[in-house]
């Protein structure tokens, strides 16, 4: 049964293959030539995993390219950083015989799922990366202050995908490089930049506060995050604001998870945890919908309102936050929302 199904797929009414079916079977011949070809050339000509480590520390010395090589952002009170998509993009290309893409496997009017893969075609080692996502982005009203979801257009789309699925090629392509070279290459650009910085200190300066100007940042925001002026601002620091930079736009993490508002600072000193109870002490008693409870001990939970769920999708909230969240009534966790989103 099996095989007649398959049959009725592929051949016409008069017993042809079919002008779609053809094209599908000439697509799958190419791809699988495709394949082969990479693999022989491969096996003619592998990888001299020493001259691959020269060629990375060489790249890693341009300070063009050390300059964006690392990403940074807060998450749970520390900082995470990481070698950005422009790094596993050269680890990638020194290291030769990698094959990465990217694809779009399901698409729908309201969401989107993308297949990320890189192969290592030498050992053929292969991994493969998923997300799916909602077709929204953030818009800030900038008289009222007041952020909402709004559907993208064809080009906000094309440049939500592109943005969430460097990502997911990024570690992709990671998990095929040795971690012991990654660290290497990441300290090698890290003397880079102190170097490049340490030269012309000014310039340097003058160039981040240029950047972040590019994102609507003003140098009073950088100051207040630094806790020092521009001018006294060390190599370091500039260091630290260029991950920053490159994080950003990237899109590992937000404007809003770097840079609080002046208002908000002084209410937001605590940890996500505290803000969302202080807020919550403060907040008018109201007659509160049926609660659920998840687990015995655990807080009473109210249904996600749907900007909350669009924000956890989004990666725009972290898990913590979003399950603080939920322990308030739906209204107040949209006015709680858009608080944390602005910080």
């Amino acid at each position: 049964m099996g095989g007649e199904l398959v049959q009725h797929e592929l051949i016409g009414p008069g017993g042809e293959l079919t002008t779609n079916d053809r094209t599908t079977v000439a697509a799958a011949a190419a791809a699988v030539t495709e394949a082969k070809a990479a693999i022989m050339l491969a096996r003619e000509f592998p990888r001299h995993e020493a001259d691959v480590r020269q060629a990375i520390m060489a790249s890693c010395k341009r300070p063009a390219f050390a300059d964006g090589a690392e990403y940074r952002f807060p998450r749970g009170g520390s900082e995470v950083s990481g070698p950005s998509v422009k790094m596993a993009r050269e680890l990638a290309r020194c290291w030769g015989n990698i094959q990465h893409g990217l694809e779009v496997i399901v698409d729908t009017p309201t969401t989107r799922k993308i297949r990320a893969y890189a192969w290592d075609v030498q050992t053929n080692a292969r991994v493969i990366a998923e997300d799916e996502f909602a077709k929204k982005i953030q818009r800030k009203d900038k008289r009222t202050g007041q952020t909402f979801w709004v559907t993208p257009d064809e080009r906000d789309l094309r440049e939500l995908t592109n943005r969430r699925g460097a990502i997911l090629v990024r570690n992709c392509i990671l998990q095929l490089i040795p971690p012991d070279l990654i660290d290497a290459a990441r300290e090698e650009c890290q003397q880079t930049r102190l170097k490049d910085i340490s030269q012309d200190p000014q310039a340097a300066r003058n160039r981040i506060v240029d950047a972040f100007g590019e994102l609507a940042i003003p140098a009073s925001t950088i100051e207040r995050k630094m806790g020092t002026p521009i001018q006294a601002l060390s190599p370091k620091q500039v260091g630290e604001l260029r991950e920053i930079y490159q994080s950003i736009k990237d899109g590992n993490s937000t404007v809003s998870e770097h840079f609080a508002e002046p208002r908000e600072e002084a209410e937001t000193s605590g940890s996500a945890l505290d803000r969302l109870a202080a807020s919550r002490s403060k907040a008018d008693k109201k007659p509160a919908p049926a609660k659920e409870k998840t687990s015995s001990g655990d807080k009473p939970r109210f249904a996600p309102h749907a900007d909350v769920s669009l924000a956890r999708e989004a990666n725009q909230i972290t898990q913590e936050e979003y399950d603080q969240l939920t322990t308030l009534p739906p209204p107040d966790q949209v006015a709680e929302l858009q608080r944390l989103m602005e910080r």
